[in-house]
């Protein structure tokens, strides 16, 4: 019985290298996540701090350009918000507010997209989408508006009147309630 040869089993070669494959990512993966963490540290302390806000002021003011542009009626009757110390968006966000008459206007744009909300002058951290808001004056559905400056701009210049109204102090509380 000693002289049979006994049958092992043994691993197939293709696991053997999947498994080789499967450890070589795993430690890859985590020696980018490591050299990524120490050189956004590095970036950060050494050119960060006073190039990012550089940057985020120039994404703003293209947009303050759009703005200009697009809704001059805004811009010559209303108030730009100036922020002297912006802040940092991800990516190649920027964000721009005008105040006009009862509403204040915050425009934010980033990978492709305009968002457009509004907030009573009197209570600026409600803001509120301006689709919903042309829904809630319209006593209609929520409606896409579309994506861009040119559209929200023919959105808002025909309703402007009934938006500043809408967010005055005496009508705001029974405007809000039509939001929810």
């Amino acid at each position: 019985m000693d002289d049979v040869p006994r049958r092992t089993r043994s691993v197939p070669s293709y696991r053997i290298v999947a498994d080789r494959d499967k450890k070589a990512h795993r430690y890859l993966s985590a020696c980018f996540r490591a050299l990524s963490f120490v050189l956004g540290k590095v970036w950060r302390i050494s050119f960060g701090w006073w190039l990012d806000p550089i940057s985020q002021r120039r994404k703003n003011q293209a947009l303050w350009n759009d703005v200009q542009a697009n809704l001059y009626f805004l811009y010559s009757g209303g108030q730009p918000i100036i922020e002297t110390h912006p802040n940092i968006q991800p990516f190649d966000y920027a964000s721009v507010r005008i105040s006009y008459g009862n509403v204040l206007y915050c425009f934010t744009r980033g990978r492709g997209e305009v968002n457009v909300t509004l907030a009573a002058r009197h209570a600026p951290a409600r803001s509120h989408e301006l689709s919903k808001v042309i829904a809630a004056l319209e006593n209609a559905r929520v409606a896409p508006i579309g994506n861009g400056l040119a559209s929200a701009s023919s959105a808002i210049h025909s309703r402007l009147a009934a938006l500043d109204e809408a967010f005055s102090e005496g009508r705001y509380s029974e405007f809000e309630d039509k939001l929810r």
